[in-house]
C-alpha cells in the first residue's frame, strides 16, 4: 500500500510538524514541500494546494451540507503530522546524485534515473526520501564518455602552466568527474586554483562549466553563506567560484559551508531564525575555487581543499586555435556522457573498488586517513572517467606516487599556534625587538652576559614564557601571553589547549610568571623547535 493509499488519497502526504507551530506536507502534483502554520489551514491556502474535487476523492474528507468539512479536513491533516512526529528536512532532496538504500538515484529535476534506468516519480516507491520536483538540468546520456575524450580532455588541460604538471590535470579530471555525482559521494574534496592574472584561470573555469553545463552553480567570489545555501536549496550539486578570495567579506563563512559540504556525516547544521524556528540544513556541494591567492587559516579547512597553482604560459595562434577548439567540444553533450560513465561506475560498484585500493595505497605510503579520504575520491574519479575495469595495485602504486610532488602542507592547528607565539617580537632594555624564539635561543645557548640573560628571562616572563631546561612553559591566563594571542584563532586563552596537542605537550600545574601565578603548559623544546 502507498502513503497516497495510507491517507485515503489524498493529494498532500503529511511529513511532520515544527512543535506546535508549523506542520509540513509533501505535495502530489507540484512534488514540492509546503509549510503551514495552524491558522493557516483555511479553506483557500489548502485549494492553493490541490484542487477542491481532489479533496474531495479522498475518503478521509468528510462532507459538510455545503460540501467539503474544512476545519475537519484541517484537524485531520494536523492529526496526521503530529502522528509522524518531527519534520526531518534531511530527507527532501533536490537534483544531483544520491545513495538510496543500494540505488544510485540521479535526479535530473524532472525525473530520476535509478541505477542508470529512467524511472518517474511515481514509480520509484522503495524509498524514504522525497525527491522534489525541479527545473530540468542535466541528464546521463548514452553511451558514457569513450576513454579517447577524457585522454582528449587531459592533453588539453595540460596545456596550462600547472606547477605540478603531473598530477594537477589528472585532478582536474578527477573532479570533474566526482563533482557530476557529488551527492552519492561519502566525501566530497574542493579544488582552489591559484596564480597570477593572465595565468588561465578564467579559462579554466569556462572549460569546466562547459562541461557541467545547468547541473553547475557558478557565482562570483563575493557570493555570501546565506545565498550560496538558499541556491541549492537541497541540491547536490557542483559550484564553481570564480575570482573567489579569502580574506574577502564572508569569505569565512562560505569556505566553513564548504567544510560541512565534504564529509557525508549526515549531521545537519541548525540556525537559528528570526520567527524563533529552527532552521536545518544539510549541504553537499563540490566546489572550485579560483583566485589570485588562497587564504584558508584553519587546518581543518585546508584539508577539505587541494590546492594547485597556475603560472603564466603564453600561447600561440595555433596553441589559440586548437583550444577554442576544444571549448567547443567539451560541451554539456560531453558532460552527459561522463556523467552516465560517473552514474555507471557507481552502480556497478567499480568506483568504490577503486576507491577502496587508492585509500590503501596512499596510507601504505605514510597519508593519513584526511588525505586518503580527500586524495582517492580524485584520483578514484580520474580512473573510473578512463575506464570501467576495477584500479590495479600497480596502478593504483604509480598514481599514489605523483602526489609526493603535493606534499607541501601547511602548519597543523598546533603548530600555527605556536608559531604564533614564537613569532611575536618583544623588545628588552638591552637590545631592539627580537621574536621570542630568538630570545629562547639566547638564554639556551647560554648568553654570557648574565645582566643580559636575566632581562630576558624577566621579559620572556612577563610574557608568560619560561625556559626550564629543555622545556618551554606557556602560562594559560597571564596577561602578557592573552596580549599575545589577542585578536588570533587562539584567544581568550584558547592558546594553552591547542599546544597540549603538540607531541609531549602536557599540563605543568600553577607557575609564577614575573610574580604573577598561573595553571602552565610545558611544550619539549624539540616540539617547538623540531628541525634542530
Amino acid at each position: 500500500m502507498t502513503e497516497q493509499d495510507e491517507y485515503g488519497r489524498l493529494p498532500v502526504i503529511p511529513l511532520g510538524h515544527a512543535g506546535t507551530k508549523t506542520f509540513f506536507y509533501f505535495v502530489l502534483s507540484t512534488r514540492q514541500v509546503v509549510a503551514l502554520k495552524p491558522t493557516a489551514h483555511t479553506r483557500p491556502n489548502l485549494i492553493a494546494l490541490a484542487e477542491e474535487e481532489d479533496w474531495s476523492r479522498s475518503s478521509m474528507v468528510r462532507n459538510a451540507r455545503d460540501g467539503i468539512d474544512w476545519d475537519g479536513l484541517a484537524a485531520f491533516l494536523m492529526a496526521r503530522c503530529r502522528e509522524k512526529g518531527i519534520y526531518d528536512p534531511t530527507r527532501i532532496r533536490g537534483r544531483g546524485a544520491w545513495r538510496d538504500g543500494d540505488d544510485i538515484v540521479y535526479h535530473s529535476g524532472d525525473t530520476l534515473f535509478v541505477n542508470g534506468r529512467e524511472t518517474p516519480f511515481e514509480d520509484y516507491r522503495e524509498t524514504k526520501y522525497r525527491y522534489l520536483a525541479c527545473t530540468p538540468t542535466l541528464r546521463p546520456d548514452k553511451p558514457g564518455a569513450p576513454p579517447a575524450d577524457i585522454d582528449d580532455l587531459l592533453a588539453t588541460i595540460e596545456t596550462w602552466g600547472w606547477q605540478h604538471s603531473d598530477l594537477a590535470p589528472k585532478i582536474v579530471v578527477g573532479w570533474l568527474a566526482c563533482a557530476l555525482v557529488c551527492g552519492a559521494l561519502r566525501w566530497r574534496p574542493h579544488l582552489w586554483i591559484t596564480g597570477p592574472k593572465q595565468s588561465g584561470k578564467s579559462t579554466l573555469d569556462t572549460l569546466v562549466t562547459n562541461i557541467l553545463g545547468d547541473l553547475v552553480l557558478h557565482v562570483q567570489g563575493g557570493t555570501t553563506e546565506p545565498g550560496l545555501r538558499q541556491a541549492l536549496n537541497g541540491d547536490a550539486l557542483p559550484v564553481a567560484f570564480d575570482e573567489f578570495e579569502g580574506n574577502n567579506p564572508g569569505a569565512q563563512k562560505v569556505i566553513d559551508a564548504a567544510r560541512s559540504a565534504a564529509s557525508d556525516n549526515f549531521a545537519p547544521i541548525i540556525k537559528g531564525t528570526p520567527e524563533g524556528r529552527p532552521l536545518m540544513y544539510q549541504l553537499r556541494f563540490m566546489g572550485m575555487f579560483s583566485g589570485v591567492v588562497a587564504n584558508v587559516e584553519r587546518a581543518a579547512d585546508e584539508s577539505r581543499f587541494v590546492f594547485l597553482e597556475l603560472r603564466c604560459r603564453k600561447r600561440d595562434e595555433a596553441q589559440r586555435a586548437r583550444l577554442d577548439k576544444a571549448l567547443r567540444h567539451f560541451n554539456p553533450q560531453f558532460g552527459s556522457k561522463l556523467l552516465r560513465q560517473m552514474l555507471d561506475a557507481l552502480a556497478s560498484g567499480t568506483f568504490d573498488q577503486n576507491l577502496s585500493v587508492l585509500r590503501t595505497a596512499i596510507r601504505l605510503v605514510g597519508g593519513d586517513e584526511r588525505k586518503a579520504d580527500v586524495f582517492a575520491h580524485l584520483l578514484a574519479g580520474f580512473h573510473s572517467s578512463r575506464s570501467d575495469t576495477p584500479i590495479t595495485e600497480p596502478e593504483a602504486k604509480d598514481l599514489v606516487a605523483l602526489l609526493k610532488s603535493l606534499d607541501e602542507t601547511g602548519p597543523s592547528d598546533e603548530e600555527a599556534c605556536a608559531l604564533h607565539l614564537l613569532g611575536h617580537q618583544i623588545k628588552l632594555e638591552y637590545a631592539g625587538p627580537r621574536t621570542v624564539a630568538e630570545w629562547l635561543h639566547e638564554l639556551r645557548n647560554g648568553n654570557p652576559d648574565e645582566h643580559m640573560a636575566t632581562s630576558v628571562r624577566d621579559g620572556l616572563a612577563r610574557h608568560g614564557i619560561l625556559l626550564d631546561g629543555k622545556v618551554v612553559v606557556v602560562a594559560n591566563q597571564v596577561p602578557g601571553v592573552l596580549r599575545i594571542y589577542h585578536g588570533s584563532p587562539w584567544a581568550s586563552g584558547g592558546h594553552w589547549r591547542m599546544m597540549r596537542r603538540l607531541e609531549g605537550a602536557r599540563a605543568a600545574g600553577n607557575r609564577r610568571f614575573a610574580g604573577l601565578q598561573s595553571k602552565a603548559t610545558a611544550i619539549p623544546w624539540a616540539a617547538l623547535m623540531p628541525d634542530e
